[in-house]
């Protein structure tokens, strides 16, 4: 007999990453973890945090287009009709800076492990 905490419904995944700034367009963790190729080993919860830095740095690197923008009038990217190449620039950013965070959580991680093993003098 199940318990009460028990649930019939698999745990959903998030897939859309939803910027900070609703003037860019949401970023699917989905879509990402494809487009870099990312093995089964990465877990979605550290696709989510690395894809959170990268869109947070993404969105300030492109402040100054987003300012000109909303001065022009343009409350979000897409209401831009020509926002194609823009928003492409936007995404590759968000997906570079991905890579660059997980990378760097390799590292320390792994720098971390090689100090787990060594013995500290007291």
């Amino acid at each position: 007999m199940p318990s009460k905490n028990d649930t019939t419904e698999p745990i959903r995944r998030r897939d859309l990453l939803v910027s900070d700034d609703p003037f860019w367009p949401s970023i699917s963790l989905l879509r990402l973890r494809r487009q870099l190729l990312l093995p089964p080993s990465v877990s979605d919860a550290r696709l989510e945090v690395a894809a959170q830095i990268a869109v947070r740095k993404a969105g300030g690197e492109f402040a100054q287009w987003r300012r000109v923008l909303r001065a022009r009038g343009y409350k979000r990217l897409q209401d831009m009709k020509a926002h194609g190449p823009l928003s492409c620039c936007y995404v590759h950013a968000v997906e570079a800076y991905a890579i660059k965070a997980l990378q760097y959580n390799v590292r320390v991680i792994e720098r971390l492990r090689g100090l787990a093993g060594r013995q500290v003098d007291e």
